[in-house]
Order: C-alpha cells, then sequence, then structure tokens
C-alpha cells in the first residue's frame, strides 16, 4: 500500500496548477510522522499549508527567510531518509 500527501498550487491567482507531494508505503509515512513530530512541535507547526508557508501567513506569520530555510532543510532531511520519492506536476 502506498500512501501520497499533496498541495495544490493557489489556482485563483495564477493560469498555471501545479500539485506536489511525497510519495511512500504506509510503513515509511508511520516513520516519517513520527521522526518529524518533534520537529512540529519545535516550530509550533499543527499543518504544513503550502500557500501559508510562501506567504508567511497563518502558522508561519512572522517567520523570517532563514527561519523557512531552516524548517524545510530539517524537514527535508526526514523526508529524504525515510519517504520513496517526491513528485510535482503544472498544467
Amino acid at each position: 500500500m502506498f500512501v501520497v500527501y499533496l498541495d495544490d498550487s493557489d489556482s485563483v491567482s495564477s493560469a498555471v496548477l501545479t500539485i506536489g507531494g511525497y510519495l511512500g508505503t504506509l510503513e515509511a509515512w508511520q516513520r516519517f510522522e513520527a521522526l518529524s513530530e518533534p520537529l512540529w512541535a519545535k516550530y509550533g507547526i499543527k499543518i504544513l499549508r503550502g500557500k501559508d508557508f510562501h506567504n508567511t501567513k497563518g502558522e508561519f506569520a512572522g517567520w523570517t527567510r532563514e527561519t523557512k530555510l531552516r524548517f524545510t532543510h530539517e524537514l527535508y532531511l526526514i523526508a529524504g531518509a525515510n519517504l520513496g520519492c517526491g513528485i510535482s506536476r503544472s498544467i
């Protein structure tokens, strides 16, 4: 069984629709979720919404560029070590 989590772009403000996410087995996602839970707590995040992250809104309000880079680096290290692959498609 494979599990996929995806996030789409803001199709209201752009003619291009992009969807992206990661693919992994159920066991890989369970491992990722367990290992990334302390990271979510460290940064005070409950849900990662791409539009909010990009626009520094919602849970990411007040974040500096450096904080965003540090968070994504830490998150990608966990994802890269545990999930099969990242995917992205645009139309």
